[in-house]
């Protein structure tokens, strides 16, 4: 895997409902370009599914990185 060029750093809380949107748009938007992209998604200590969510989407894609706090 190649150095990103771009570093997208989203937090979120309680966002489970919301979270896939998100990932949709932000996978469109990274599709239509030619640059590469890392997502990092900081789980600020949600008490829905959230986390679930965010794991299943990091080992499904290597641009998606999850940080717990």
């Amino acid at each position: 895997m190649s150095i990103p060029q771009i570093s997208f750093v989203i937090p979120l809380y309680n966002e489970a409902e919301s979270l896939p949107v998100l990932v949709d748009r932000l996978n469109r938007f990274i599709s239509s370009s030619e640059l590469s992209y890392e997502v990092v998604l900081v789980d600020d200590g949600s008490s829905d599914q959230t986390e679930e969510i965010l794991l299943q989407l990091a080992f499904s894609d290597a641009r998606y990185q999850c940080v717990f706090l």
